[in-house]
Order: C-alpha cells, then sequence, then structure tokens
C-alpha cells in the first residue's frame, strides 16, 4: 500500500516541507515543491501541524531533518578489540561527556561509521529536551515519526532509538528459531519415544506368547503315559530339549511331529539367534541332524522353518 511522506527540513526560526503521495516514488524529481513556513516557537510548529495533518492522510510518516546548528559532531576512535553493535552503543554512551562535556541524560545521540577510518565513528548529539518537543507534539497527534536527525559526513543519524529496535528484533527472531528448534526436538523425541514404545509392547506380546507356548508344552509333558511308546518318548524328550534350548529371541508357531522327523516354525528378529539355536539342537546326542529350512523376512521379523531329524 502507498503512504503519504512528509519531510520536513528544520532550520531556526523557518522550516522546509513537501509532501510526497508514494513513498514509492520518493526518488522521483517534481513530486512536490517545498513549501517555507516561519515560526517562533513550538506552539506555532503545533498549530501548523494541526492544519497541515487536516490536508493529508491520516496514515502519512514523517521524516524531521535537522539543521546542522541543532548537532554537535565529534570524531570518536573505537578500541582496537571487534565490538558488537550493542557494545558499540554502550561504548558511544559512556563517552558522551568526554565527547561533549554533557550528560548522557540530556542528549540524544546516535553515530555513523567513518569511510576513511575504520576504527573511528562521527557522534552526533542533540539536546533532549529540544527533540521531545518535537516527539511530544507528534505523539499528540497519534502521528509516526519514522527519522529525526541530521546529516553527518557521509551518512545520517537518526535520533529514535533504531539501533535498540533492532537488536530487539534480532534478539527476538533468535529467540523464534531456538524455541521452533527445540519444539522440533521435543516432536522428534516424542515421535521416537512413541516408536520404541510400540516396538517394546509387540515384543514383549511375544514374549507372552512364547511363554504361554512353554506353559501348554510343560502341560502336555505332565500328562505323557506310564508307558509311553517310542513316539511320544521322542515327543516328550523332544519337547524337553527345544525347552531348555528356545532362545528368548526366538518364539515358535507349530510343533509337527512325522516319525523320527519334527517341522518347527516360528519367528525371530536375530540370524544369529537362529543359527545359534540350530547349532545348539545339533549337538544333542539324540538328534541326528537339525537344519534350517528357511528363513523369510516379513514387517521386520524373521520367519523361520526348521527340520529335526531324530535318532531312531
Amino acid at each position: 500500500m502507498n503512504k503519504t511522506l512528509v519531510i520536513i527540513y528544520i532550520a531556526p526560526a523557518i522550516l522546509r516541507y513537501k509532501v510526497i503521495k508514494s513513498i514509492q516514488k520518493r526518488s522521483t524529481t517534481n513530486q512536490s515543491v517545498w513549501i517555507e513556513y516561519d515560526y517562533q516557537n513550538m506552539t506555532d510548529i503545533d498549530l501548523w501541524i494541526n492544519d497541515l495533518l487536516q490536508n493529508i492522510p491520516r496514515h502519512a510518516q514523517f521524516e524531521l531533518h535537522l539543521d546542522s546548528s541543532y548537532l554537535q559532531i565529534q570524531s570518536l576512535d573505537l578500541p582496537d578489540e571487534e565490538l558488537k553493535s550493542h557494545e558499540v552503543i554502550l561504548f558511544v554512551e559512556a563517552s558522551i561527556y568526554k565527547l561533549f562535556q554533557l550528560s548522557v541524560k540530556n542528549v540524544y545521540f546516535d553515530y555513523v561509521n567513518c569511510l576513511e577510518q575504520p576504527k573511528q565513528i562521527m557522534v552526533a548529539a542533540c539536546d533532549h529536551q529540544y527533540i521531545n518537543n518535537w516527539l511530544n507534539i507528534f505523539a499528540k497527534y497519534n502521528v509516526v515519526i519514522t527519522f529525526i536527525g541530521g546529516d553527518v559526513g557521509s551518512g545520517k543519524v537518526n535520533f529514535l532509538p533504531w539501533r535498540q529496535q533492532q537488536q530487539k528484533k534480532q534478539q527476538l527472531q533468535l529467540t523464534i528459531i531456538i524455541v521452533s528448534f527445540i519444539g522440533i526436538l521435543c516432536c522428534l523425541f516424542c515421535y521416537w519415544w512413541i516408536h520404541a514404545q510400540n516396538k517394546l509392547d509387540y515384543y514383549s506380546s511375544q514374549v507372552n506368547s512364547q511363554q504361554n507356548l512353554q506353559q501348554k508344552l510343560e502341560q502336555e509333558l505332565s500328562n505323557y503315559l506310564p508307558n509311553p511308546s517310542t513316539s511320544q518318548k521322542q515327543i516328550q524328550q523332544s519337547l524337553q530339549l527345544i525347552s531348555e534350548q528356545l532362545p528368548d529371541a526366538i518364539w515358535l508357531q507349530s510343533f509337527t511331529y512325522a516319525l523320527h522327523t519334527i517341522t518347527l516354525t516360528g519367528k525371530s528378529f536375530s540370524y544369529i539367534e537362529i543359527t545359534n539355536f540350530n547349532e545348539q539342537l545339533s549337538q544333542n546326542s539324540n538328534i541326528n541332524r537339525s537344519q534350517v529350512n528357511s528363513v523369510a523376512t516379513n514387517a521386520k521379523q524373521l520367519l523361520l522353518e526348521m527340520e529335526i531329524k531324530l535318532n531312531e
């Protein structure tokens, strides 16, 4: 949105101003003519502003350019150490009395860098009460002032606290970035925790299923016949052996017995546990041969099938 800008050059007893209808077109020529206004005191300024605001848009912005007679300017050498922007402000503030023999409470100040001397700045100061008189008049009419200052060397000083506002803005942006980063880390932590909890719940349920199967097998073993047949003996011995050798990382789903042959199916999440289980069974004296027929991957699990040949 285009905004109206009023530029005012203030000299003792006279000011010149012009109204630019569009800030975006400020650099173009012949936007408007300079108008002069004679005044004696701030009361005249108050009346002039009241009349001016009747003829310009309500949300106009103002720039106040002070004549050099209102400014005191001194050069200031910076320390050899590299200073941050807020440290430079503090250094200048501490040097005000040395430069101008005035208390920092009695002046508004700002500075510009010297192009010729990188370790030197030009400090400008203006009477505190004089600046406040202008600010109070514009505050009375709720008018926005974007600049109040003057030319110093090749730059401009602005006695409004724009540096402090810029520093606060940067600190706010940094705070937002840090808070956002912490928020992202918290979300990731919550995701990882939920994922780990789900895996723990899943494997806990598998362990419970394996324990239930073990209890069922033990119950079946307790009901064997007093004079079991050869097949029953082999089944009993095999169940007992498997129950003793079966690691926690493997849980069985089926146990099938044919003559001298046992077929096992189950799940695991470790190739090493499957291999170790097969080797332990192969070393038993009652087993002729034990082999893993197949291992398939399904949803991060290993589906296994084993065949065990028993000695006759």
